[in-house]
C-alpha cells in the first residue's frame, strides 16, 4: 500500500484520503499531470436522488364475468332436485334403534379377604375418637373462667330471688283478693241476713197492698219463720220457740175501724173476759193469751198457742 498526500492506493485502486472515495484512474485521453477536481460529500446529496429501492405493486385477482344468459351447455345440464321432500302423512316416527342392556358378567367381582380386612381396620381407625391432648389452662384463662362463674352464679341468684318474690307476691295478693272477697260475702250475708225479714214482709206487703212491718221487738226464746204468709189484704208472720212447740201469728190487714170497732169484736170473742191496756196513744185489748189494736189504719192481731203476757204485748204494738 503506497500513500501519497492526497491519494491513497489500496489493491489497485486509489482513494482519497480526506473523503475516502475512489479516485478515477487516468484514462488516456487525460493530460498527464491533471488531476480530477475535488467535491466534497455534500455536493452529492445536495438534490433529491430517485429511490432506488425494489417497490413491488400486488396484482389484483381477476373477476371472472358473469354471464348474462346460461350457455346453450349450461341449459341441457339436468338440473338437482331439492332435499326438502315431504314426509308420507302415515309416517310418524322412524323406527330408533333399541338400546341394549348392559351386559352382567355371570360371577362379580369379589375383594380379595386380605383387602376387605385392611379396609375394615383403616374405616375403624378413621371412625376412632382421639382424644385432645390436655392443656395446663394458664393462670389467667383460670382467673377468667372464675369471674365467669361468680357472675353466672350472683345472676341466677337474683333471678330466683325475683322469681321467688313474684311467686310470693301473687300469692299474697291472691289471698289478700281471697279474705276481701270472703269478708265482703261474710257482711253482705249478715246484712241480708238481718234484713231478711224485713225485706220479706216488703215483698209481702207489695203483693197484698199492705203496709206490713216487722215489729223491732221479738220475745225471749221465739225466732220468725219463713216464708212470709200472705192472703188477699192480709199478712200474717209467724213466730215459734227455741225449746217448746209453741208459737203465735201477728197478722196485719187494712182496716178502717178504730178502738171502739175493735172493743166490741174483742167482747164478742172472749165473752167480755179481756184485758185493756193503753200506752203512747194505743189501745190493745189481751184476751187468753191473744191480742188486737188498731193503729194508723192497719188492723193488728196476735193469735196462737205461745200465751204472752200482756207486757210482751204491749211492747211489740210499740215497736211497729
Amino acid at each position: 500500500m503506497t500513500k501519497d498526500e492526497t491519494t491513497t492506493t489500496v489493491n489497485g485502486q486509489a482513494y482519497d484520503t480526506q473523503t475516502g472515495l475512489p479516485v478515477a484512474r487516468t484514462s488516456a485521453h487525460t493530460p498527464t499531470g491533471q488531476t480530477t477536481p475535488h467535491r466534497p460529500a455534500t455536493a452529492l446529496h445536495a438534490s433529491t436522488q430517485k429511490s432506488k429501492t425494489l417497490r413491488r405493486v400486488p396484482t389484483k385477482k381477476p373477476e371472472a364475468k358473469k354471464p348474462d344468459t346460461l350457455s346453450p351447455l349450461v341449459a341441457r345440464r339436468p338440473q338437482r332436485r331439492s332435499l326438502d321432500i315431504a314426509r308420507h302423512p302415515q309416517v310418524k316416527k322412524t323406527a330408533t334403534t333399541p338400546l341394549r342392556a348392559p351386559e352382567t358378567p355371570d360371577i362379580a367381582p369379589r375383594t380379595h379377604p386380605h383387602v376387605e380386612k385392611a379396609n375394615q381396620r383403616l374405616g375403624a381407625k378413621k371412625t376412632t375418637h382421639h382424644p385432645a391432648p390436655h392443656k395446663t389452662p394458664t393462670p389467667k384463662e383460670i382467673k377468667n373462667a372464675e369471674i365467669a362463674r361468680a357472675l353466672e352464679k350472683s345472676t341466677s341468684g337474683k333471678k330466683e330471688k325475683h322469681i321467688k318474690r313474684q311467686s310470693t307476691t301473687r300469692r299474697k295478693k291472691i289471698t289478700r283478693f281471697s279474705i276481701i272477697g270472703a269478708a265482703i260475702a261474710i257482711i253482705i250475708g249478715v246484712i241480708v241476713w238481718i234484713n231478711l225479714p224485713s225485706l220479706s214482709v216488703r215483698f209481702a206487703a207489695s203483693q197484698t197492698g199492705v203496709s206490713a212491718t216487722v215489729p223491732h221487738y221479738t220475745p225471749e226464746g221465739f225466732r220468725m219463720q219463713w216464708p212470709v204468709g200472705t192472703k188477699d189484704n192480709y199478712v200474717s208472720i209467724t213466730y215459734t220457740a227455741h225449746d217448746t212447740d209453741t208459737s203465735f201469728t201477728l197478722g196485719q190487714s187494712n182496716s178502717s175501724w178504730n178502738s171502739d170497732a175493735v172493743r166490741s169484736m174483742v167482747e164478742e170473742d172472749s165473752e167480755g173476759r179481756f184485758l185493756t191496756s193503753r200506752d203512747r196513744g194505743i189501745t190493745v185489748y189481751t184476751y187468753n193469751g191473744n191480742a188486737a189494736w188498731v193503729n194508723r189504719g192497719i188492723l193488728y192481731t196476735i193469735e196462737g198457742t205461745a200465751d204472752l203476757s200482756s207486757d210482751d204485748i204491749m211492747r211489740i204494738a210499740n215497736s211497729l
